[in-house]
């Protein structure tokens, strides 16, 4: 007997797909499968160049050394 005959046994109810436990097992399997990629590169250290930046915007200075702010359309700094 076949995996899709198993599953479409007759008097049995199929899952439902989009059910939130069936999100949930979709989610889990998604992040497991992520942290077997990309879990050696989250242990690696930061290039000191994004240390760097990421200093810079944690301590509220968006703008590096020597360049002028940018400006909006209304003469406020933030995003042009």
């Amino acid at each position: 007997m076949s995996e899709k005959s198993k599953s479409s046994e007759p008097g049995k109810p199929r899952p439902d797909p989009n059910s939130a436990r069936a999100r949930a097992a979709k989610a889990d399997w998604l992040g497991e499968k992520l942290r077997e990629l990309y879990g050696s590169y989250a242990e690696e250290p930061l290039p000191d160049d994004l240390r760097s930046l990421l200093d810079r915007l944690g301590a509220g200075e968006d703008d590096p050394p020597g360049e002028a702010p940018a400006t909006n359309s209304h003469g406020k700094k933030g995003k042009a």
